[in-house]
Formats: C-alpha cells, structure tokens, sequence
C-alpha cells in the first residue's frame, strides 16, 4: 500500500519544487543537524522490526502500551500537563489489538 501511495504522491510533490529542485538541487537546505531526526527514525525502524521478529508482535504491543503509559508518566511529572484524552483514548485501543 505504501508503495502505491508513493507513486501516487511522488510526481504531485515533486511538480511543485521541481524548478527549485532541478536548480539548486534535491538537498538543499539540509544541514547535518537534518540528520538526526532522519537516522532516529531509521534506526528506530529497524529496532521495531528486530524486537517484532524476536519477540513477536504481541509482547512488541505490551512495550509500546508501557511506552505510553510511561512517556503520560514522565509528561505529568516534568512538564505538569495532564494526559490527553487522545492518549486515553489510545490506551485501551492498543491493548485492545
């Protein structure tokens, strides 16, 4: 599905910096800080993936409900905010599936 999305998009999102991008090039404006949050992403994707494939899927959903639970934790107790009702609302729908 992603794919076919990808092919969807990609000539849409590409018309409309082609000019930009054909001049100054497809990296332009990146900065080795642009990096991080690149290689965080990548590398978090490929952990998921080994933790899916060694542990399995249904201890892989109990790490992100604690994850959830722990980060509405950590939230309260730095920042003061209160637990959203999004995040609520996502608790019992991660449990549940």
């Amino acid at each position: 599905v992603s794919l076919f999305v990808l092919m969807q998009l990609a000539p849409e999102e590409l018309g409309r910096d082609r000019e930009r991008i054909l001049q100054e090039g497809i990296w332009t404006g990146w900065e080795w800080k642009t990096l991080v949050p690149v290689s965080t992403n990548a590398f978090g994707g490929i952990f998921v993936g080994q933790v899916t494939k060694y542990a399995g899927g249904v201890k892989k959903g109990f790490c992100v409900v604690f994850g959830i639970l722990i980060t509405s934790v950590l939230q309260k107790a730095v920042y003061g905010r209160e637990i959203s009702m999004l995040t609520w609302t996502a608790m019992p729908l991660v449990i549940g599936s």
